[in-house]
């Protein structure tokens, strides 16, 4: 939100822009302008082999915090494998489990309601048996709640769609008991809930359960038959999404109000989707203006 740029792979160094390299493993913010963030630690991702030991999928949590999935097996000296939490600068979240994960991740989906899916080839998580797709807790432990796809073959790329199913890509041929080669669709066990109210000046969009998180504020735009009355980004505001308009919204008028956002999953978590959803007001107000007996 803030404009800088995350960016993970198999790089031990950055080089600045007055010349010289600085250390930097695995992770790296960058500024505005590419040149390299000094204030974001070195998180020190290290282990596994080859590009293995590197950051193979990250994602920006709400609260600031950063989820990192790869092969590798420490993250800032302390024992992480296959997944990671750090904080917003750059250091390991002390709070979050080392789940010991038997491969690597490739892919992060994030649910509106705080919880996290992975993919990737591993077969067990915090010792509990899942193959190739599990989900974390929001505070980063696993939830055995969700039930294990027993994919037959690593699932590289998963993505949440709006309606709070989940597609998953890879190389698998039965996945939930199901003969699917290498693309499935799994439903979930909770819906994906969203609203959108305008109380006064207010705007809020409600997002929750499954539904796909968002990877950027949302735009709002409001239209009067083909006049455009506002525009803009969406704010974060207690777990919604607000936007105050200049001025409540007039009785009378039959008006489209519109927010759209951008999701991100697939491999690498490199793809990018939609959320959108409509609302049309019918503010006529006037017809008990003077109330009734």
């Amino acid at each position: 939100p803030n404009s800088k740029v995350l960016i993970g792979g198999p790089f031990t160094a950055i080089q600045q822009l007055t010349g010289g390299h600085l250390p930097r493993h695995g992770l790296a913010r960058l500024n505005v302008n590419g040149s390299l963030d000094g204030s974001f630690a070195d998180p020190q991702v290290t282990g596994g082999s080859g590009l293995y030991d590197s950051v193979m999928a990250l994602a920006l949590l709400p609260n600031g915090n950063i989820v990192i999935g790869g092969g590798f097996d420490s993250v800032g000296g302390q024992s992480r494998k296959g997944l990671a939490i750090l904080n917003p600068d750059g250091s390991v979240l002390d709070k979050s489990l080392d789940l010991q994960l038997d491969g690597m991740v490739t892919s992060l989906a994030l649910q509106a309601d705080g919880k996290i899916l992975v993919s990737g080839d591993f077969t067990t998580i915090g010792g509990h048996a899942y193959k190739g797709i599990a989900r974390l807790n929001p505070s980063g432990s696993l939830d055995t709640s969700f039930v294990d796809p027993n994919a037959d073959g690593a699932v590289y790329a998963i993505t949440l769609q709006p309606d709070g199913k989940l597609l998953a890509g890879g190389g698998f041929t039965v996945i939930g008991g199901q003969p699917r080669s290498r693309v499935a669709r799994l439903s979930l066990a909770e819906a994906a809930t969203q609203s959108l109210e305008v109380v006064d000046k207010t705007v809020t969009w409600r997002r929750g359960g499954t539904a796909p998180e968002l990877s950027s504020p949302p735009t709002l735009s409001l239209y009067l038959d083909t006049y455009l009355l506002a525009y803009g980004s969406m704010s974060r505001i207690n777990g919604t999404w607000q936007y105050t308009l200049s001025q409540p919204i007039r009785t009378g008028h039959l008006l489209d109000l519109t927010v759209f956002g951008h999701t991100a999953g697939g491999a690498h978590n490199a793809s990018h989707g939609e959320a959108e959803l409509l609302h049309r007001i019918w503010r006529n107000d006037t017809l008990f203006a003077n109330g009734f007996e």
